[in-house]
């Protein structure tokens, strides 16, 4: 491997042979360090495998999520991992794969538009990804297959909780709980970034958010993406919010004994549990208001909230970090709909003149 110096960024190079053909693979990166040159290793390692043309759906996925591995963080790859392995598409040649064998395996798993819709944008990207990389002599396959209709429209209001379904939940749950939970739709923060929370990142004033908390494999890590390195503001009522939570965790570290530097410390002392924060959050929910709702919920009502309040839609996307605004726009503009009807209502029932 040799190092060419590109501008401000350096590109890692390795030549290699296959049936007596030299290759050529390179890498960019912003730094030239021991710990990039192992980097570019990994990746050069990657995207130097030979091509097997008889490879199996399994065998493409493991040298998918390979690649994968050495380029994106771990929260990505494996989620990647698990909903690519969750399809059983047999042990036939990925080559001789059609457009309708493939539809007709997602159709097995689900029929859900929106789950069947997910499950295909990883497939695409995967055959594609091998298509690149000369696995497959094309992606055709794929790329015939187009998403479910999806009504999105009627499920946005599934997404989250309206002002009086948040109060029941939180009426219900016990104190801790209900202190998260209502942290969760003051705040807009990921249940992870919460987790991840120290003390020391809750201010007066603002929230800072700089890391979140990867419950599937137990590790800490960088922020979603980078709209989500942000600051959030403290306005009152989470204020408020914020005092009860300092307060009944300083109250667990005193009984447990356990000095951690956590914001939101449990009864033994450590952190806030994601599993059992979900399942208690889920089964209120669906008992209550028949959502079964997942913690990622309160995120969605966070902006349902914000909107119905009159806040700008661009600010909200940036308090809560939202690189895309696609489901901010789709919550927004529901929520804002609504009130317009509800005001368009309000309109005709009044009488001026008569």
């Amino acid at each position: 491997m040799y190092v060419e110096k590109r501008g401000n960024k350096y590109r890692f190079v390795e030549r290699y042979k296959i049936n007596g053909e030299t290759k050529r693979v390179s890498v960019t990166l912003d730094r030239d360090t021991p710990q990039s040159r192992r980097k570019a290793a990994e990746l050069l390692e990657a995207k130097k495998m030979i091509p097997s043309k008889g490879m199996t759906y399994s065998e493409l996925v493991e040298a998918y999520i390979k690649y994968q591995s050495a380029t994106l963080k771990m929260s990505t790859w494996k989620r990647n991992e698990a909903s690519l392995k969750r399809l059983d598409f047999g042990k036939g040649k990925v080559e001789d794969m059609t457009a309708g064998f493939i539809s007709s395996r997602l159709l097995d798993k689900t029929t859900k538009p929106g789950t069947y819709n997910e499950y295909l944008k990883r497939v695409k990207a995967m055959f594609r990804w091998a298509y690149q990389n000369d696995y497959i002599s094309s992606s055709d396959c794929v790329d015939k297959i187009k998403p479910m209709k999806d009504d999105r429209k009627s499920r946005i209001a599934n997404k989250y909780l309206e002002t009086d379904e948040l109060k029941k939940v939180l009426a219900s749950a016990s104190d801790y709980y209900r202190n998260v939970f209502e942290f969760l739709a003051l705040s807009g923060l990921r249940i992870g970034e919460l987790i991840a929370l120290d003390d020391a990142d809750v201010g007066k004033t603002e929230i800072s958010v700089t890391k979140t908390y990867d419950f599937r494999n137990g590790i800490m890590n960088t922020p979603k993406t980078a709209a989500g390195n942000r600051t959030v503001h403290i306005q009152p009522e989470l204020a408020k919010c914020i005092w009860r939570i300092r307060a009944e965790s300083n109250q667990n570290r005193l009984v447990s004994g356990h000095r951690v530097p956590y914001f939101v410390v449990s009864p033994y002392g450590g952190r806030l549990s994601y599993e059992k924060t979900n399942r208690v959050f889920k089964s209120l929910c669906e008992s209550l208001t028949g959502k079964p709702l997942t913690l990622h919920a309160l995120r969605h009502t966070h902006v349902a909230l914000m909107a119905a309040s009159g806040a700008d839609l661009e600010a909200i996307a940036r308090r809560i970090g939202h690189e895309s605004t696609k489901i901010t726009k789709e919550i927004y503009y529901h929520v804002t709909d609504s009130q317009k009807k509800k005001d368009d209502a309000t309109f005709d029932a009044i009488t001026i003149l008569a």
